[in-house]
């Protein structure tokens, strides 16, 4: 017989060995699904494995949280997890009330179940973990490191090396997720994906091991190293053409400098010298507006564009909907009728490229209100520890990544969900326990 503590210790290790691998092959998700479904079929069951892994890792929290009466008094303390909780059995009913009145399909409301909780679910597992298991802030900065700097070479590759449609020989096409994206179906104009589900998620991803490595450079004797690989990121970054993901970028390097500058003079400097680099580049935007190739990189327009609408016009109408949906159903439709879920309805899809309005759209007020107020208190807590460089770094990514979310479904997307989330969760915990003891 296996005593309770010896069991809750190999459950401990099972739930740590769970989230390394979902940490070690999350930023090579979309690679692994595609190429081993081309294999062996079963796309979409492949495409689940990190859901499985999280149940079971769930029911092991829920397990641990019963029985241990320290870590359930540490888990309910906070606010924070009592918000998600609440959260949490929104989505459910009003997606469960959603369905049985026929407005989402079971597809819809499973797929939106998913996208809506999985962040939130993770992070509570990590934060839970964190109690459990001391892990050095080392460990940490390795798992989220190491293969960053494969996708981040990889993307070296795609951009100098390999032709466009090499992935296709790994079961990359229509059905599943294409090779290579373009700009206005403009093949000179090719926007590279690496490992990842696309340009834009790439380059939402790229946010978090630039802000590391960016807080790195201030700390480590290897600058050369940290400073090639901010390179070739910024490189890779450049080259999925995502906009949104380089003003995020730039936000969560302008959050860096600005912790990191010896005196509130130097802010003040900074500031100001940020004010001045922004109009400059507003008026080199208005001069440079009519130079193909400048409209191409920086607007994603050109006069004979073969695609039936720009990508800006799509934006616009999306968001618009999107708000105006917002205003007159202000108790939302349900979980699953609106986001990347919808398009499994009957009825046409609702997509407002907006997080934020989505999760206004399905849970209404309400449940905007909540999300936004979860958001806020990651936000609190991991800046109040900024003197870490591990939650530095997350702090300036997590500011870059929620504007992201302002023009695309980055918290939807597979890799994005887990990585950021369950680092976070690792992180808060950590420090909210180092804080608990002085």
């Amino acid at each position: 017989m296996i005593n309770s503590d010896k069991l809750n210790q190999r459950l401990v290790k099972t739930l740590n060995l769970g989230l390394i691998i979902i940490f070690l092959t999350m930023p090579f998700y979309a690679f692994i699904t595609v190429f081993f479904s081309s294999i062996v079929g079963h796309y979409t069951l492949i495409r689940l494995y990190k859901e499985i892994i999280v149940l079971i890792l769930t029911l092991i929290s829920i397990y641990l949280v019963i029985v241990d009466k320290k870590l359930r008094n540490y888990l309910f303390k906070n606010k924070l997890i009592w918000l998600i909780i609440v959260f949490a059995f929104l989505v459910i009913i009003w997606g469960l009330v959603a369905y049985l009145k026929h407005g989402v399909s079971a597809k819809a409301l499973g797929y939106g179940l998913i996208v809506d909780l999985r962040t939130l679910l993770i992070f509570v597992i990590c934060y839970l973990l964190s109690f459990k298991l001391k892990i050095p802030d080392k460990k940490i900065i390795k798992l989220i490191i190491y293969p960053a700097l494969i996708v981040i070479i990889f993307a070296m590759l795609q951009i100098f090396v390999l032709p466009n449609n090499f992935l296709s020989h790994f079961g990359y096409n229509i059905q599943t997720i294409k090779p290579y994206e373009t700009i206005n179906s403009n093949k000179n104009y090719v926007r590279i994906i690496a490992t990842l589900r696309g340009a834009n998620p790439l380059g939402a991803y790229l946010v978090i091991p630039i802000s590391l490595l960016a807080v790195l450079f201030y700390s480590t004797k290897r600058r050369y190293l940290v400073l090639v690989s901010l390179i070739m990121a910024f490189l890779a970054l450049f080259f999925s053409f995502s906009r949104s993901a380089w003003i995020g970028a730039i936000l969560a390097l302008i959050v860096i400098f600005y912790v990191k500058l010896p005196s509130n003079l130097w802010r003040k400097r900074a500031l100001f010298g940020g004010l001045l680099m922004t109009i400059i580049f507003i008026i080199s935007l208005l001069l440079l507006h009519n130079n193909p190739e400048f409209d191409n990189i920086f607007f994603h327009t050109q006069n004979n564009s073969k695609a039936a609408y720009s990508s800006n016009a799509g934006h616009l109408f999306a968001f618009e909907s999107g708000i105006k949906q917002l205003i007159t159903q202000p108790l939302g439709k349900g979980t699953g009728t609106a986001g990347p879920a919808s398009v499994y309805n009957i009825v046409p899809p609702r997509i407002s490229e907006n997080f934020y309005i989505q999760i206004g759209q399905e849970l209404g007020w309400l449940g905007l209100i909540i999300y936004l107020w979860i958001q806020f208190i990651i936000l609190k807590s991991l800046w109040r520890y900024r003197d870490n460089k591990l939650v530095l770094a997350f702090t300036a990514s997590f500011i870059g990544i929620s504007f992201i979310n302002l023009l695309s479904f980055a918290w939807a997307d597979d890799t994005m969900a887990y990585i950021f989330w369950g680092f976070a969760g690792l992180i808060i915990s950590k420090q909210n326990l180092l804080n608990d003891k002085n």
